[in-house]
């Protein structure tokens, strides 16, 4: 009997903090809920189908369905979904958790084309999709060695750049200013990056006040190889 009661001390200890985080959770949301909240809720659970929709995208999006249900019951007990909207997203979640299995289960490796980061791989690559039937007029590329190989594809295939095919590099290195045509590329910013991290940490070091949140965008760096 001891060690039966041992055994279960971690689960009922884990329960009681369940239970406690999720009135927790309710409170907080019956405090902090305005008119837009009960209004969006309303607005997703007006019905049945709206409510079983609700509940499968957010678990679809939250890769958790458990999550989802412990929204929904938190939302019921804070006042701002009734019982029956939160049977239908409840029951949406739980066909929500089946969509990563099924997304598995489709055959998409033949639309999947990886190769080295290098320029020679990348014209070969796009040599083999041609010579196989697949037909493109757009290239997006994750580093302008990329792009660079598709430029060379395009040279060897006689399709013109940009009117057969646009090509859009990433990093905005040399390499986007040395081939015929001239790359557009996206430049992330890599030095800035690297400058506000650093300057941001010798900052928190030094005990000096720093942001709390900053923000670097990427820019489009437009050359010849797109009409935009």
């Amino acid at each position: 009997m001891k060690e039966l009661l041992v055994g279960m001390s971690p689960l009922l200890g884990g329960m009681a903090l369940f239970v406690y985080g999720m009135n927790g959770m309710s409170e907080g949301l019956r405090k902090a809920a305005g008119d837009r909240l009960r209004y969006v809720l309303g607005a997703v659970t007006r019905n049945t189908l709206f409510g079983v929709a609700a509940g499968a995208v957010t678990t679809a999006v939250l890769q958790s369905s458990s999550a989802t249900i412990c929204m929904a019951v938190s939302f019921t007990s804070a006042g701002l979904i009734g019982l029956p909207q939160a049977i239908a997203i409840i029951f949406g979640a739980n066909i929500g958790t089946t969509m990563t299995a099924q997304l598995l289960a489709f055959e998409i490796e033949e639309y999947i084309h990886q190769c080295p980061k290098d320029v020679l791989a990348a014209r070969e690559l796009m040599l083999s999709l041609h010579e196989s039937g697949l037909r493109f007029d757009a290239v997006l590329t994750s580093d302008d060695t990329l792009a660079v190989g598709a430029v060379k594809y395009a040279h060897i295939t006689g399709r013109n750049i940009p009117d057969d095919l646009s090509i859009v590099g990433y990093n905005n290195s040399s390499y986007a200013v040395c081939t015929d045509p001239e790359l557009t590329s996206i430049d992330s910013k890599v030095e800035a990056l690297c400058t506000t991290t650093i300057n941001t940490l010798m900052g928190v070091f030094n005990g000096g006040n720093v942001p709390v949140r900053t923000t670097i965008a990427a820019d489009l760096i437009k050359r010849a190889t797109t009409k935009f």
